[in-house]
């Protein structure tokens, strides 16, 4: 038997599970990955409640030839992709947590003002010490990703679109990765988690309105900043995003909407591997 015919299934385990994924790729076996909440809810579909290594094996087997899962694609230009994004997004974060630190220490300088021995000013200057090493390091990372993304064709499609910088394409390209893994539009909604919660029982169907969340909350929020940079720049999601502020709609709830018809965009370019071409039909999908 060809090794491509060979499918190993795993369960996505945080980053635990790439490097087996990966080494397995390389050697052309065919590996899929299934998201650990399908495979709880296999389990405990089952009355009996027991689970042990043996019984979630089968049960990944078992949702393996359902065809649950997504057949793992990742390159590795991809992959170190990703971890540069991702550890952009950290690092800003710590710079973001350091000076609001840093203005607590400010303020609480009023306290010690008359004092002869004000310790204070010591720790501010080593805080924005830190924080000046951080901000040179996020350059670099920054400049480091868009090195890559020069040399990926899906990410100069993804820039021609409103409201996203070649930074944020490197980014949202670092999250979904292959387009092919995802078989329509629906699929990567999902995945970015701005499908809306639905719960059925019998014949009635509701939705909650409120978003699923599932997925990865870093494409989530790339989708965010994007839809807020489009409605600057872009006539058509600007004249959807202030029909729905008339409604009385949340700011994030219109931002949803947004970063929705946003998702159907960069689909559509993704799919069709080409720049961003306004069309009547484009969200017709």
């Amino acid at each position: 038997m060809p090794q491509k015919d060979i499918i190993f299934t795993l369960e996505a385990t945080g980053f635990y599970h790439l490097p087996l994924a990966f080494w397995l790729k390389d050697r052309g076996y065919s590996v899929r990955v299934i998201n650990p909440l399908a495979t709880k809810k296999m389990v405990k579909s089952n009355i009996r409640k027991t689970k042990t290594d043996k019984i979630d094996s089968n049960s990944l087997a078992w949702m393996a030839q359902l065809g649950e899962g997504y057949s793992f694609e990742e390159d590795h230009l991809t992959s170190q992709l990703k971890i540069l994004c991702r550890h952009l997004a950290f690092l800003k974060k710590m710079v973001e947590r350091l000076k609001k630190h840093d203005q607590s220490l400010e303020f609480r300088e009023i306290i010690f003002a008359n004092d002869d021995i004000n310790f204070l000013p010591e720790i501010r200057a080593h805080s924005q010490e830190i924080i000046s090493i951080l901000e040179k390091k996020i350059k670099r990372v920054a400049e480091r990703i868009l090195k890559i993304g020069e040399e990926i064709p899906e990410v100069k499609y993804l820039d021609s679109l409103p409201g996203i910088s070649p930074l944020l394409a490197c980014k949202i390209y670092s999250e979904i990765g292959r387009i092919d893994r995802f078989k329509q539009v629906k699929s990567l909604i999902a995945f970015a988690g701005i499908d809306p919660q639905v719960s059925q029982s019998g014949n009635s169907l509701n939705s909650s309105g409120r978003l699923s969340k599932r997925g990865s909350p870093y494409l989530r929020y790339y989708l965010f900043l994007a839809a807020r940079a489009s409605i600057r720049s872009d006539p058509e999601l600007k004249e959807y995003y202030l029909k729905k502020k008339k409604q009385g709609k949340h700011f994030y709830v219109c931002l949803a909407g947004v970063s929705r018809k946003l998702l159907l965009r960069i689909y559509r370019v993704l799919k069709d591997k080409r720049n961003y071409i306004k069309t009547p039909t484009l969200e017709n999908l």
